[in-house]
């Protein structure tokens, strides 16, 4: 076996900390465990507000609390392998220090004197359900009235979710993002006022196996979480949604029009091989963070309204140069062109009235 790198120490801390946080469950089979759980942060979105500098990061992210029966890993007597054999040890999945520090594995690094090459492994602390909630953590309600941690996920971008967590919605937003947006008045009164901007982290996961690692960046605009702009988001991504489905039934009447009477994967294959939804999201993925800067304001929605109609327009025209000119293409964009027209027109409607 070809003997692997020797890693610096930071390097294996920085490491450690990350295996532990975001270590999936799945097969272990060492020390009599079969299989391991997940470790506390493996698949939720991470919601973590970021300043100009390393203290006002610190600042909106640490959220007041209680630290009853909570203790970080070191100031607990030392796990040892026997502690952890047979899935012995268990602890209740609460407290901030001790979830942060949780050891989902058991691993101990072998220095080398200069550095780290090999580690031992086992199982964890077995967690125990509790109710709490990680204050980078948001949630969501389900069609059967259940909360649920937010995901991120491989096909869509998460703005499109954003509205989910919202007390609107039934939802709770990540107790970071309340904290930050209720602590910006009084930073720039300390004279650290500055753009504040929202990091959405995570991995996007299948069972045991990592399919992406995600990060997406937003604005935090003061006064996020107020009624007003609660409704405009809610309406925003209910009107890119509305079109954006719109499109698909376009995608499809364009595809029936070119190959007439198929079996519905063959008209889904061709209509999802045109750009036009793609293009249409890809474009607004770029328009929203404007948006949300200006989410309170009162033209917001407005603004918004033409920015999906640029894309959509886009995405379209680029459909009609993909699609060719033959007789049957031309046919389906003549038919399309006119339910093109019909959802613009319609776009909005909640809006104006």
């Amino acid at each position: 076996m070809t003997t692997p790198p020797k890693a610096p120490y930071a390097q294996a801390a920085r490491a450690l900390l990350v295996h532990q946080a975001f270590a999936l469950g799945g097969l272990l089979r060492r020390f009599g465990v079969g299989s391991a759980k997940d470790a506390p942060v493996a698949r939720p979105a991470l919601f973590l507000p970021t300043g100009g500098n390393l203290l006002k990061t610190l600042l909106l992210n640490l959220v007041p609390y209680t630290p009853e029966e909570d203790a970080p890993i070191w100031e607990v007597p030392p796990l040892r392998c026997a502690d952890l054999r047979g899935g012995k040890t268990s602890w209740s999945l609460s407290g901030r220090t001790r979830v942060y520090t949780w050891p989902a594995r058991g691993v101990r690094l072998l220095d080398e004197g200069d550095g780290v090459r090999f580690m031992g492994y086992g199982p964890g602390v077995e967690p125990l359900e509790a109710p709490y909630r990680d204050p980078m953590v948001a949630q969501r309600l389900d069609a059967k009235g259940n909360l649920l941690v937010l995901r991120l996920s491989e096909e869509r971008s998460f703005w499109r979710d954003f509205s989910a967590m919202l007390p609107r919605q039934g939802g709770k937003v990540a107790a970071t993002v309340e904290h930050a947006d209720n602590l910006q008045g009084e930073l720039e009164d300390e004279g650290l006022e500055g753009r504040i901007t929202l990091r959405v982290l995570g991995q996007v996961s299948d069972q045991a196996k990592v399919l992406d690692l995600r990060r997406e960046v937003y604005p935090l605009p003061s006064g996020l979480l107020t009624p007003k702009a609660e409704e405009n988001l809610e309406k925003a991504l209910k009107m890119a949604e509305e079109l954006g489905q719109g499109l698909r039934g376009l995608a499809l009447q364009v595809a029936r029009a070119v190959l007439g009477e198929r079996d519905r994967k063959e008209l889904g294959d061709f209509a999802r091989s045109l750009p036009l939804e793609r293009l249409y999201w890809h474009a607004l993925d770029g328009a929203f963070p404007g948006f949300l800067a200006r989410v309170g304001e009162g033209d917001s929605l407005e603004r918004w309204q033409e920015e999906l109609k640029r894309a959509a327009r886009g995405a379209w025209e680029s459909t009609r140069l993909f699609l060719g000119t033959g007789a049957r293409h031309l046919k389906a964009l003549a038919e399309g062109e006119r339910q093109f027209g019909r959802l613009l027109g319609a776009l909005g409607k909640e809006v104006r009235t």
